[in-house]
């Protein structure tokens, strides 16, 4: 824990920062990765950060900068970038139930380590919080998933005839095979482009759509079907 005043220049939203270049999120493009279980992945609890540069006291827009080093379930260093970390400063007032909080901007240097940074806005002792969301072995399967286009989540649209009959139809951003234009619906948003699609029941017409849902079931038995064994042992981490 850490402890920094707000004797500094003037403060308004730190006007003297120079703002990164990067998003708030900066990773490079996964690359493919091999791993043949799940101590090869990215293990939160092994993995450590330290200050750069630490003091006693910061004072109100001085940045604070965490260094990030990701390590496997063997406790060896990843040689490799692509997780996905969350870094907090926090913190907590003890005479009442209300706290400040700000997440870190984050970049990964490609090589198994991350720099977090922090502009401090608020005086007080902060705490530090550093969170694994995705391993890289994670987020390579998702974005192999994704380029490939396999559905992650499983839609059906409700149906419903004017006689109050009712069927479900599949729905996604994509048709599961080749259709005739009037077997299907085309719900995508005109003002945006995003694409959906819904198999439309026989009988029934687009206008007698009313709503969707989703599928838990079958979206487990999804991710089974585009993912293999080793790829799945990068969600139990």
């Amino acid at each position: 824990m850490r402890s920094f005043s707000d004797q500094s220049n003037q403060h308004s939203l730190c006007p003297g920062r120079t703002a990164r270049k990067f998003p708030h999120f900066a990773y490079p493009s996964v690359h493919p990765i091999n791993w043949t279980n799940h101590m090869d992945i990215t293990n939160n609890t092994l993995t450590t950060f330290e200050l750069i540069n630490p003091k006693e006291t910061y004072f109100i827009c001085d940045e604070l900068e965490l260094h990030i080093y990701a390590r496997n379930g063997r406790n060896e260093s990843k040689q490799y970038g692509g997780d996905l970390f969350r870094a907090k400063i926090f913190t907590t007032n003890s005479t009442y139930s209300a706290s400040s909080s700000t997440d870190g901007e984050i970049v990964d240097n490609g090589n198994g380590t991350y720099n977090a940074y922090f502009t401090l806005k608020w005086t007080g002792v902060i705490s530090i919080s550093v969170s694994l969301i995705y391993s890289s072995e994670a987020t390579y399967v998702l974005d192999r998933i994704r380029t490939e286009n396999q559905p992650r989540i499983v839609y059906f649209g409700a149906f419903e005839s004017e006689n109050k009959t009712q069927k479900e139809g599949f729905c996604n951003i994509q048709l599961r095979r080749p259709m005739k234009e009037n077997e299907f619906c085309d719900f995508t948003d005109e003002t945006t482009g995003s694409p959906w699609f819904c198999e439309k029941p026989v009988g029934f017409g687009c206008s007698d759509w009313k709503k969707h849902r989703i599928d838990g079931n079958k979206c487990e038995k999804q991710a089974i079907q585009v993912t293999n064994a080793t790829e799945r042992e990068a969600f139990k981490v």
